[in-house]
């Protein structure tokens, strides 16, 4: 009889192992590149609403890149299976880089399950909604391009003579010429 019953205790964990490494193998990942200008204190209003799990910040010169996964706190809205959502922003410019979804879809409920393309539209009209800067206030798009084209230091221009006290030509080999990194092209 305790054979009996240890067989039938290592099928019943083998199939479920097995269900649960099937559902794991179901994931869908969606990266979006945005590039656009965003109200940051409406964005940071929409995460704090969600279940954040992580949160990254990267300081390079100018700019502030932060990276923050959240997950839909209601799987109802996305078929059953809430999926994880990862913002990627320049917090002191103000632009939206980045968005990568990761949607479980054999978890959602089969007839409810969300396609690549309705988890983008879904999203995209979320945010649309919430955090994007108003598509007719041009003034705030063009006063952020010219602000990141202003960040952008011209390598072809000399070293002007008050800074080193002396010709640009004739610098040593131990000179550095400190240039901010390229920043991605803006849509």
């Amino acid at each position: 009889i305790s054979i009996a019953v240890w067989c039938v205790a290592a099928y019943v964990v083998s199939k479920r192992t097995y269900v649960a490494n099937w559902k794991s193998r179901g994931m869908t990942t969606i990266n979006i590149t945005v590039n656009r200008k965003v109200d940051t204190a409406k964005l940071r209003e929409l995460i704090v609403e969600k279940e954040k799990s992580t949160e990254e910040r990267r300081y390079e010169g100018r700019k502030l890149m932060v990276k923050v996964t959240y997950k839909e706190p209601t799987p109802v809205e996305w078929g059953g299976s809430s999926p994880f959502v990862t913002l990627e922003y320049d917090e002191k410019n103000s632009i939206l880089l980045e968005i990568m979804i990761q949607y479980n879809r054999r978890e959602a409920r089969k007839e409810h399950v969300l396609t690549a393309d309705e988890l983008k539209q879904k999203l995209m009209h979320e945010l649309e909604k919430r955090i994007f800067a108003s598509e007719d206030d041009h003034s705030s798009t063009l006063l952020a391009i010219e602000k990141r084209n202003s960040l952008r230091v011209n390598k072809d221009a000399p070293v002007p003579n008050s800074i080193l006290g002396r010709d640009p030509n004739t610098l040593s080999s131990r000179s550095v010429r400190f240039e901010e990194p390229e920043e991605p092209a803006s849509a």
